[in-house]
């Protein structure tokens, strides 16, 4: 397959926006890693050797608790995802503790996610999440080529993921998501191909698949910025990405964000509160939350985030009021990465902008549908594969509009 032309969509037909349920959602923000792999940037601790961060697992389970306490003890919520970080590098005590506070949390029907790496996953961990309630799993499996995992400097190695997948298939009762790489370093499209049915063989019935970026300050972007390492040309990769999207979708797991492909009634209920423009609250350090037009964002250090909550304060790094016109360039940017797109007229009204505002992005959605990266389907704007591989400018352009 092709970088693809003007016009194309994976789509026949309109869907209707997906239910989330009522209320908000909850993001947990694990701090603790095996290891700190040599591409990533998010906010996370390496545990070193073993299992567990030991005391400092117990401190953290603790500062949680009194995080979730300053806020007034929401709950329940809609879904709940548990992300870092790694949340199995916690021992198992600890792990354990940690299912049985946020399990009251959900709400009937609610949706659970946890996300795991193979070499911290075991059959009592597994056991662990079904008997508390878990509803999907996320593996970070990134790759099952053994050069790829010793090049992104993962802790685990093919054949450890291949068992973890196994077991999970078997133990749990959890929708199976996997995450994957794309564009790394001598990757082909017959390769993604053969771990791509690889996984779905092995019930995985959602899966995240993410361009490898360099990211400022990350050892990766480090050995680039040397000439140590090279990563594929642009157009290279947007060819990857729009072979596993085509891919899927044949496969029965059709996209339903730029990146991101299910079952078509599995996809991720929690993330796409975030895509959709629900609420949700976030608990731990560089955790984030949205709600009534506000956004905070927690400290990014895990000794600040836990002196403010010794101090009885909440761990406040910022905070901020989105202006209506801003709420609405954000929404509208969001919700163009899924597969519903966008309606202006119901972002206008969401997010108190001017009339003048959603006149002005019908406009501009209809400037890129006469070049091919966007598609009307009834009231709602859509990008095209091809407008795909320009979101982040057709964004930019929504997030200007005034």
């Amino acid at each position: 397959m092709g970088t693809g032309g003007k016009g194309i969509s994976l789509e026949t037909k309109t869907r209707p926006l997906p239910e989330l349920g009522g209320g908000p959602s909850l993001y947990v923000h694990v701090p603790f890693c095996r290891s700190k792999c040599g591409y990533c940037d998010f906010y996370s601790l390496p545990a070193g050797p073993g299992s567990a961060p030991g005391e400092a697992g117990e401190a953290f389970l603790k500062n949680l608790e009194k995080e979730w306490a300053l806020l007034g003890e929401p709950g329940p919520f809609a879904t709940i995802y548990v992300g870092g970080g790694t949340p199995t590098v916690l021992d198992s005590s600890t792990f354990y503790r940690l299912l049985d506070f946020l399990g009251p949390l959900l709400a009937r029907g609610g949706e659970w996610t946890v996300e795991a790496n193979p070499e911290s996953l075991d059959r009592e961990k597994l056991q662990a999440m079904k008997e508390a309630g878990v509803t999907r799993l996320s593996l970070g499996i990134q790759s099952l080529r053994e050069e790829d995992l010793a090049f992104l400097g993962r802790a685990h190695d093919s054949r450890k993921a291949r068992e973890v997948l196994d077991l999970a298939r078997r133990q749990g009762p959890w929708g199976l998501s996997a995450d994957l790489i794309l564009g790394l370093p001598g990757r082909e499209e017959e390769d993604l191909e053969e771990e791509i049915r690889f996984l779905l063989e092995r019930g995985v019935e959602h899966l995240s698949f993410y361009i490898l970026t360099l990211e400022e300050g990350t050892p990766l972007w480090e050995r680039a910025r040397r000439g140590e390492v090279r990563l594929p040309a642009p157009a290279a990769q947007a060819r990857l990405l729009l072979f596993v999207r085509s891919l899927l979708a044949s496969r029965g797991l059709p996209p339903y964000e730029i990146s991101n492909a299910a079952i078509t009634g599995r996809e991720c209920r929690h993330n796409l509160r975030y895509w959709l423009g629900g609420e949700y609250l976030g608990l731990g350090p560089s955790a984030a939350s949205f709600a009534a037009g506000k956004r905070r964002k927690n400290l990014s250090h895990l000794d600040g985030w836990a002196a403010a909550l010794g101090e009885g304060r909440l761990p406040v790094e910022e905070e901020e009021s989105l202006p209506p016109l801003l709420r609405a360039g954000e929404r509208a940017w969001l919700q163009l990465r899924t597969r519903w797109g966008m309606d202006p007229g119901e972002v206008r009204q969401r997010t108190g902008a001017p009339t003048s505002w959603a006149e002005k992005a019908e406009a501009l959605a209809a400037f890129f549908r006469g070049r091919g990266l966007m598609e009307k389907r009834e009231n709602r704007w859509a990008l095209t594969e091809e407008g795909i591989l320009q979101a982040d400018g057709i964004g930019a352009a929504f997030l200007a509009l005034d």
